[in-house]
């Protein structure tokens, strides 16, 4: 009798293992999916980012044409725009080669804690580095170049800095978005 007890008490843990293996091949299914849909919402950030300065390339060169702009800032700004994409994609990278459904949890964390932090820099360091002295050559550029009395000067300088503002805002709420699903797939697997 107590041998067929215990016969069954094993049986019952076999089981329970089976069973809990089972639910753990689930949640890492879920955790990888999880993992490939942050992976490709954050590339189509990336995407995003890039088609707007892809396109305002030619806008600026059509600008150098439609104001009389010197083609040195059309220029400036088209190759920064370049740099731009370059370096969305290089951020980018550790997610991208990563192999996410193969690899191991601590490589996957670290990254996306890499592009998170290379988010980081972008924001704090290269976006004003780039940003103010290309909006500075941009107000003097229309201001000798454009035919408005210097009482309206400061107009001009409002609108292409009420545009600036706006477009870091854009920027800054995509930068946010894609900070945002490198935390939240970190924070997924630490849990793991």
């Amino acid at each position: 009798m107590e041998e067929k007890d215990f016969m069954e008490m094993r049986n019952q843990i076999n089981l329970l293992k089976n069973k809990l293996n089972q639910q753990e091949i689930i949640n890492n299914r879920l955790i990888k999916s999880s993992m490939r849909d942050k992976q490709q919402e954050i590339n189509r950030k990336g995407i995003k980012t890039s088609i707007i300065a892809a396109i305002a390339i030619p806008l600026w060169i059509g600008v150098h044409y439609a104001t009389g702009i010197s083609w040195a800032l059309a220029i400036a700004t088209s190759a920064m725009m370049i740099f731009c994409i370059a370096a969305t994609w290089y951020c980018h990278y550790p997610i991208n080669k990563a192999g996410l459904l193969s690899s191991d949890v601590k490589t996957v964390a670290r990254a996306f804690a890499q592009v998170k932090h290379m988010y980081h820099i972008w924001i704090t360091r290269f976006t004003p580095t780039l940003i103010l002295p290309w909006l500075a050559w941009v107000c003097y550029e229309y201001q000798e170049v454009l035919p408005v009395p210097a009482e309206q000067k400061y107009f001009l300088y409002a609108a292409i800095l009420g545009g600036a503002f706006i477009g870091f805002l854009i920027g800054y709420r995509i930068h946010c978005k894609v900070v945002n699903a490198c935390q939240e797939i970190i924070d997924q697997l630490e849990e793991v």
